[in-house]
């Protein structure tokens, strides 16, 4: 399951009264990204991206792309490869 999935499913779940829409999900989604990034680099190239209307596919192309400039940077530093951490959950598959 996404983010995006989880974090309606869990919406939907909480019983606060507020209405839940795709702009609420969306913008809980660009700041959980936004805070996510553990690589100050990655982080600033991708914070211009974090806009609201983002397309999914748009974010993932730029954060791909912030990650393979840092990694080159890295490399070319000589310094460790950046990784990017899977995020684990206790709910089933």
């Amino acid at each position: 399951m996404d983010l995006k999935a989880k974090i309606s499913k869990a919406s939907a779940e909480a019983v606060t009264g507020t209405q839940n829409n795709h702009q609420q999900i969306q913008n809980v989604y660009i700041n959980t990204t936004d805070t996510g990034l553990l690589n100050e680099a990655i982080q600033a190239d991708i914070r211009p991206h974090l806009a609201e209307g983002t397309t999914d596919e748009v974010l993932l192309e730029n954060l791909n792309m912030a990650v393979t400039l840092e990694t080159k940077r890295q490399q070319k530093a000589g310094k460790k490869k950046v990784s990017i951490q899977q995020l684990k959950t206790n709910d089933p598959p």
